[in-house]
Order: structure tokens, then sequence, then C-alpha cells
């Protein structure tokens, strides 16, 4: 008797790769890039190798298109963000960490990704520093928006995005540790302390 095909080989080329990308998600967050093999990701997205081979070549084109997919959600979710705190950061950031608490697999995948991409050797390293210069930027301009009345100096405005970042990560990680540890009620606190600092300097 012939060997049943996987379902996955029936579907459109478009579906394969959302497929494919969903179960690498899954399998790099829990795993880490360095761990989770190609085997493992055909089998957890019902492909044959060879079938996703067909559509990211290497393991590095597969974890670069998981990056992108990843990086396009994160501007449509910030995009809303913008829109509904133009003129709060600290709620802007706030909003973000609810949204970081919600999806748990996603935060999980950009915390092990970037405490991988440290080493200079890993594929995502370049991407990874790409991504935080730009939200370290953007973030810097949001922040000078809101204290020019206060007066703060390029120095201040700077630490407040790099210390901000750092709050954001470091919240992630022991909640990804030990999930009793309310993200979003530990930022409100930090928040307001930055509402302070932008508006009372």
């Amino acid at each position: 008797m012939p060997k049943k095909r996987p379902v996955s080989e029936y579907l459109g080329g478009a579906q394969r790769k959302a497929r494919i990308i969903k179960a690498a998600v899954r399998l790099f967050a829990n795993r880490g890039y360095r761990d989770a093999s190609l085997a493992s990701v055909a089998e957890a997205a019902d492909l044959t190798l060879p079938g996703l081979l067909h559509h990211f070549p290497s393991k590095s084109d597969l974890l670069f298109a998981v990056l992108r997919h990843g990086e396009q959600q994160d501007k449509a979710l910030v995009a809303d963000a913008i829109r509904e705190h133009p003129d709060d950061v600290a709620q802007l950031l706030g909003a973000l960490v609810a949204q970081n608490e919600s999806a748990r697999e996603d935060t999980l995948l950009r915390t092990v990704i970037a405490a991988e991409a440290t080493s200079p050797e890993h594929p995502a390293h370049e991407f990874v520093k790409a991504r935080y210069v730009r939200v370290r930027t953007a973030l810097r301009r949001s922040i000078a928006k809101q204290s020019a009345p206060a007066g703060l100096s390029d120095d201040q405005v700077e630490a407040l995005a790099i210390i901000s970042m750092a709050v954001m990560d470091g919240l992630q990680v022991q909640w990804l540790l030990d999930p009793e540890v309310d993200m979003v009620a530990n930022f409100e606190v930090f928040g307001e302390l930055l509402r302070r600092a932008i508006a009372e300097s």
C-alpha cells in the first residue's frame, strides 16, 4: 500500500509557507534556533523535509522568513498603539506590553532569538541589532517630542529610551520564567515614573 502523503502537500504554496512559518515560530521559540531542526519543523508542519526545502532552502532562510513575519506583525501593532496614544509615550509602551502579554509564543520567540543573537556568529545577529537600533531611534524621537517643554538634554532622552527598552525586555524575561509576574501592572509603575521624568525635568 502506497505511503499516505502529508496533508500539507495538498495545500497551495502560500498556505504551505504560512504553515511552515507557524511551525517554525513554535519550535524556534521553545527550542531555540540552534536546537530546532528543519526535520522537526517539517514534521510539525505536516510536510516532508524536501517539501519544506522547496520553500526554504536553508535553516537561515526559514529563520529570516520568521523574523520578517514577526516584524510585519510588530509594525502593525506599533502603528495601532501610536494612533491610540499619540501624545503619551508611557501609555503607548504600556499598550505594547499588554499585547506582548497576550501573545506568549511571539514574545518568547523574540526573547530567545535576541538572546541567541548576541553572538556575532548567529545568523540573526545583524538583523536583531538593527531592530534594536530602529526601535531605540523611534522611541528617542517620541520621548524628545513629548519632553520638549521640559528641556531634557539629548543624553537624558537617549538614556530614557534605552532604560524603557531594558525594562520591557527585563519584565518579559521575568514573566516568561514566572507567569505570576504581572507585566502590565509592573510596567504601569514604571510608566508613571517615565511620565514624571519627561514632564518634570
